[in-house]
Order: structure tokens, then sequence, then C-alpha cells
């Protein structure tokens, strides 16, 4: 997943949006509520392996996540 919309669909600006859209997704292991975002990309981050590492940089900056997830990125 390299984005917080599906192939076709309008982009999420909000958490619940995101979470609504991919509820069935099984990739999807959590979501970071910034705010409401118009106009910002998302920032999207792969959790699968240990360490996380930011697939699209957007909204979200590294310093904030590091703040969340740790200073373990890759």
């Amino acid at each position: 997943m390299s984005s917080a919309n599906e192939h076709g669909h309008d982009p999420c600006h909000s958490a619940a949006e995101v979470l609504e859209l991919f509820a069935h997704r099984e990739e999807l292991a959590g979501v970071l509520d910034g705010g409401t975002r118009a106009g910002s990309v998302s920032t999207v981050v792969d959790l699968s392996r240990g360490q996380w590492r930011v697939v699209r940089p957007g909204a979200i900056t590294i310093e904030r996540l590091t703040s969340v997830l740790g200073d373990n990125a890759r």
C-alpha cells in the first residue's frame, strides 16, 4: 500500500476515512491521526519488518514519526 486511498478513489482527508476505507485490509496496522488534511498527501509507513520505513513522505514528518515509533527507521 503506497497511499491512503484505493486506486480510482478520492484521497482520504482524515484518519477516520482511512480506517473506514481500509478496514478490510490486513496490511493496515494503524493510523496516526494528524488531523484533517486538506491538500496534503498522507505519510505512508511500512511497519511489517520490525523496523519502520517511510513508503511515501507526506504531512507527518520524520521527526513526528520518530517521536511516536522510536528511532529504528531504515
